[in-house]
């Protein structure tokens, strides 16, 4: 976990968590498991427990969206793929 650079980046890490979101969806279905809910808090706490265990230095966290265009384009072919 001490490898994990997107703790500090909100946007890296929801690019990563939507990468993983297919290979998940996968491995829930096949074992017959409910695809899990959270709500803003408990994302929070979360959150806040992994950067605690990385030993995340205390960096300041960092925003950097790209353009509008470009996500449309990455979005769109994997939204439509979805099940």
């Amino acid at each position: 976990m001490a490898a994990w650079q997107s703790l500090g980046d909100s946007i890296s890490l929801a690019q990563q968590m939507w990468n993983h979101s297919r290979e998940m969806r996968l491995a829930l279905d096949r074992t017959q498991v409910p695809c899990p809910q959270l709500s803003p808090q408990e994302l929070t706490d979360v959150l806040v427990y992994l950067r605690r265990v990385a030993g995340a230095p205390g960096r300041k966290a960092e925003f950097s969206p790209g353009s509008a265009e470009t996500g449309q384009g990455i979005f769109r072919p994997k939204f439509l793929s979805l099940p």
